[in-house]
């Protein structure tokens, strides 16, 4: 005989899970679309415990019920009230395969569970890709880069160019400054220098204007290639991030596959076409139960169930790609933070630096966070993931 301890407790897991799953959706539109991952978890928790303690003493009946039985049956005489010794034994019968069939239904609830909390964790993920799209997209790294890297946009560089063009203008002649001195720093630098040093005025005017080119020129010269690395590694980044929104795209295709379900997530979540969703879960689910016993559909039935796991596989390679994604963004952004705060003058030359360095600080200092705090999903470390993905409880 099948003892009753050998029943998975995952599949009674999954079948608390699931009604309470089914009572969330019994009305359309209320399909369950939560951009938390902390509030997923912590349903899922609760349903847990909740599970768990109706489980336990679903468990503890059924034993008693069993032990009662045995009983009745060594004795074969049956006491006032109890059933006859064939009684006994068709009861016991029908509890034992009672027991298999809500197993293998707890079983097939259970992937129903794990498949639909996959569902709603691309949906989050997405999200946060967008997150992280629109992140990128909004900070101005290009032009502050630009800004702190050529010298023609520090004020004290304008001032000098003026004086330079009024110069020429009064010596007559036609000559105007090249197109290059306002491209090219280096050059720029050059006739700063020069004009400054045979300028009219006298030497503490000079010296005065001279501080000023050198801060300027100190700056852009000692941090034009970190300045340059932060650009370009945040290209690096944005690139990285487009790839990451097209996986998860594939991701979902591939996912939702199996119940036959083919738009694309990026229109899905524009048509707000989740019931859809829900009814494609439903309908599979529903085959997959009506199927399992017919000796010639069963088959069918266990490979549309390996698909479904497959998809899930699937997840999982996805979301340690996030996490790395995540992880080194945060640390690509810790790196920005050293460079830009690593210049020694800064205090001496605050007055020649633009604006645009302090406002390149904080994007960074901001990123610092959003990459912490935001984006990182701490939540889908150790027990917690398996409680989210495989309906486990903590140990």
């Amino acid at each position: 005989m099948k003892n009753i301890h050998t029943i998975p407790f995952c599949a009674a897991v999954t079948a608390f899970l699931f009604f309470a799953f089914q009572h969330e959706v019994a009305a359309k539109g209320a399909y369950y679309d939560s951009t938390s991952l902390k509030n997923l978890v912590i349903q899922t928790s609760e349903h847990m415990k909740r599970l768990n303690d109706s489980h336990q003493k679903w468990l503890y009946d059924q034993e008693i019920r069993l032990n009662e039985l045995d009983l009745i049956i060594i004795r074969k005489t049956p006491l006032p009230g109890e059933p006859s010794y064939v009684e006994a034994l068709e009861q016991k019968l029908k509890i034992i395969e009672a027991l298999r069939v809500d197993e293998e239904s707890f079983q097939l609830q259970l992937l129903r569970l794990r498949y639909t909390k996959g569902l709603e964790l691309i949906k989050l993920l997405y999200e946060k890709v967008l997150s992280l799209d629109h992140h990128f997209s909004s900070i101005q790294t290009f032009q502050q880069i630009n800004a702190l890297s050529n010298p023609n946009n520090y004020p004290a560089f304008q001032q000098n160019r003026a004086v330079m063009e009024e110069r020429l203008k009064k010596k007559g002649g036609g000559i105007r400054l090249p197109a290059l001195f306002q491209t090219n720093p280096l050059l720029s630098a050059t006739f700063s220098i020069v004009s400054t040093l045979f300028a009219e005025g006298d030497n503490a005017q000079k010296e005065k204007e001279f501080e000023q080119i050198s801060c300027i020129m100190d700056f852009t010269v000692r941090m034009n290639a970190d300045l340059n690395t932060i650009y370009y590694e945040t290209e690096f980044l944005k690139n990285s991030n487009q790839s990451l929104k097209e996986d998860c795209l594939a991701l979902f295709t591939e996912y939702t596959k199996p119940i036959d379900y083919l738009v694309q997530l990026d229109k899905c979540r524009k048509n707000d076409d989740w019931d859809a969703v829900v009814d494609a879960i439903d309908k599979t689910f529903k085959d997959i139960g009506t199927n399992a016993a017919d000796p010639v559909k069963s088959k069918i039935c266990m490979k549309q169930q390996v698909n479904l796991e497959f998809s899930m596989n699937r997840l999982l390679d996805y979301m340690d790609k996030y996490s790395v994604f995540v992880n080194e963004g945060e640390k690509y952004y810790r790196k920005f933070n050293v460079i830009v705060s690593n210049y020694q003058n800064e205090g001496a030359c605050a007055g020649q630096i633009p604006a645009s360095f302090s406002d390149l600080k904080k994007d960074i200092d901001s990123s610092i966070d959003k990459f912490n705090n935001s984006y990182k999903l701490s939540e889908l470390k150790g027990s917690k993931l398996k409680d989210l993905l495989y309906g486990l409880p903590e140990n």
